[in-house]
């Protein structure tokens, strides 16, 4: 296995940097790797950061995938486990944030000790998105860095917040414009997020959506206020989880979150392609530049050239859209599509997969992001 930690001593201080590309996805390996380098090292301050571009921008989807297709068990608790090793080392931690911090990335920086944030990166907790909560205390370190109504706001939204609104909210000490590990090199003190207080939110925390998550969050996120300890706080928390990662909501959501990296496989273009700027040169509806639109079909039909497409789907990407190739002259996405009508389409080979449909069907045209789609709802009903 590649080293995924490389560590440094320099003076007093030893920097443990992150290795995982290309997200710097916080998995299992990667946590071992960080607990291993953490306990072997007799440095008194540990500054921790990742390689490229990236602090950590999520943990191992493919993991997770695994839990909610129930091919394994629901336990992810060595996050959880690396982060309080962390946080209660007795070590001086400083987190050098040198870019986007995402899920379990911001969990990790706020298991640290200070928190030093690039200006250009921002932080998250996208949980929500895929039908599920913050995993490793998410719900509980947050209210106690920026305050239950932020943490309320972040987790429900699952929206990021720029570098210097998470300066203005207290999830980071300070921003950096330049080098973050040299910065953190002069830092001294910090202290331990777990110790600080919790006041509960202001406003009525309530939900009214057909979606699950939302409302797990808001009740592990009142656990930080109400539960008689930070680690009870941490108990609901890990239940609440572990409860997402079985609901069949998850499943759903994280099935849709492969099926839009998907789209751009297209088996009959050459791996070698060139994706040309410019005008698109297929019809497609709607244009990628109407207001609103997610997602677009793109027609082929037999004969086009392969750069006609290239360019057509470099357009679209460009645009900030999802693509969704249609075949046979006829667009086929529609509101309110029944399984038996998806189920022709798709034996008719008028979309690439049958995935495509319902990323189509979920983005473009309502159909409720919790169910998948009609091709992955009525495969979970069979």
């Amino acid at each position: 296995m590649d080293r995924l930690v490389n560590v440094e001593v320099n003076g007093s201080a030893a920097i443990l940097t992150m290795m995982n590309p290309p997200v710097n996805a916080l998995s299992r390996a990667l946590a071992e790797a960080l607990r291993e380098a953490f306990s072997n090292t007799e440095a008194d301050r540990i500054i921790l950061t990742g390689s490229g571009k990236l602090f950590v921008a999520g943990a191992d989807i493919r993991e997770i995938e695994k839990i909610t297709r129930r091919e394994i068990p629901p336990d992810m608790s060595y996050l959880n486990s690396l982060l309080n090793h962390i946080e209660r080392s007795g070590k001086l931690v400083i987190m050098a944030m040198n870019g986007t911090a995402l899920g379990i990335g911001l969990e990790l920086a706020m298991a640290g000790h200070y928190r030093i944030l690039h200006e250009k990166a921002v932080v998250g907790l996208p949980e929500v998105k895929l039908g599920l909560i913050p995993g490793a205390g998410g719900t509980q370190r947050l209210p106690r860095l920026a305050g239950a109504d932020a943490a309320w706001q972040i987790c429900l939204t699952g929206e990021s917040v720029d570098a210097k609104e998470a300066l203005r909210l207290g999830i980071v000490d300070e921003l950096c414009a330049g080098d973050v590990v040299a910065r953190a090199l002069s830092i001294e003190s910090g202290r331990r997020t777990d110790l600080l207080p919790c006041s509960p939110a202001s406003q009525g925390q309530s939900y009214t959506g057909t979606q699950h998550s939302p409302l797990r969050a808001i009740t592990a996120i009142r656990a930080a206020a109400e539960a008689a300890s930070f680690d009870e706080g941490l108990a609901h928390e890990a239940r609440l989880f572990e409860e997402a990662l079985l609901d069949e909501q998850s499943r759903a959501m994280v099935y849709l979150f492969f099926a839009e990296r998907d789209l751009l496989k297209i088996p009959f273009l050459p791996k070698d392609t060139v994706f040309p700027e410019g005008a698109p040169m297929c019809p497609m509806r709607p244009s990628p530049e109407e207001f609103g639109a997610k997602v677009v079909e793109v027609m082929w039909e037999d004969g086009m050239k392969s750069e006609a497409l290239a360019a057509s789907l470099a357009y679209v990407k460009k645009q900030g859209k999802l693509a969704v190739l249609c075949m046979g002259g006829q667009w086929v996405g529609k509101p309110d599509m029944g399984a038996e009508e998806a189920h022709r389409i798709v034996e008719e080979k008028r979309v690439l997969r049958a995935s495509d449909l319902d990323v189509l069907l979920v983005r473009g045209f309502g159909y409720p992001e919790e169910l998948g789609g009609p091709m992955h709802q009525s495969e979970m009903t069979r």
